[in-house]
């Protein structure tokens, strides 16, 4: 956490600068497989305390924000949802729902580059085609 917290202090030093001076700040790079997908993916910040001497309680503590991804949850299921519906002939069979079920655990268990990887993989396939592509799409 230390470590982050200094970079995060580093990065926000240079866009500060960057605003003071009256240039742009440099967006946060975004992987381009995720700038195609209609998914929510945000950051949200969170104030953490830093002590001045290290490894220790003593010293002034100085509070900075650090962003936390956050992954829309809800959306992303929903999406998943879609994607089972359209890969299975039904829906609510056995294989189907153990298939969703895997998935939204990765998605719930900080996995979902895994699950991005995967259902982009499956679109560049002959496996989905038609209206089941489109779907995914």
């Amino acid at each position: 956490m230390q470590a982050k917290g200094t970079e995060a202090q580093a990065q926000l030093e240079v866009q500060l600068q960057a605003q003071a001076s009256g240039g742009d700040c440099e967006a946060e790079a975004i992987d381009p497989a995720l700038l195609t997908l209609p998914l929510a993916i945000a950051a949200d910040g969170v104030m953490v305390p830093f002590r001045l001497q290290r490894q220790t309680p003593k010293g002034k503590t100085k509070w900075h924000e650090i962003k936390i991804p956050v992954l829309d949850f809800f959306h992303a299921t929903g999406q998943l949802w879609r994607a089972m519906t359209a890969l299975f002939d039904d829906p609510r069979s056995a294989r189907a729902m153990a298939w969703f079920t895997r998935w939204r655990h990765h998605l719930r268990h900080g996995k979902h580059q895994l699950v991005l990887t995967t259902l982009t993989q499956l679109i560049n396939t002959d496996a989905v085609t038609g209206k089941s592509l489109t779907t995914l799409l």
